[in-house]
């Protein structure tokens, strides 16, 4: 990620901060997959769609236009 600010690609953050908005959203879906695929009208994706749209999320986030 400093290399990613550095270029100027990404929002110049402390290096925690864009590791926790980074990691924090995929994390606390593993923690709740568990809970959610019991319920009956839930449909989750599977984890490589969530870890793309996690991604562009955080992309969309900390992207300099």
């Amino acid at each position: 990620l400093a290399t990613q600010i550095e270029q100027g690609r990404i929002r110049d953050q402390p290096l925690p901060l864009l590791m926790q908005q980074l990691a924090g959203p995929m994390l606390m879906h593993m923690l709740t997959r568990p809970a959610l695929s019991g319920v009956a009208v839930i449909e989750l994706p599977d984890v490589e769609s969530v870890c793309t749209v996690l991604t562009a999320n955080f992309l969309r986030a900390v992207a300099i236009n």
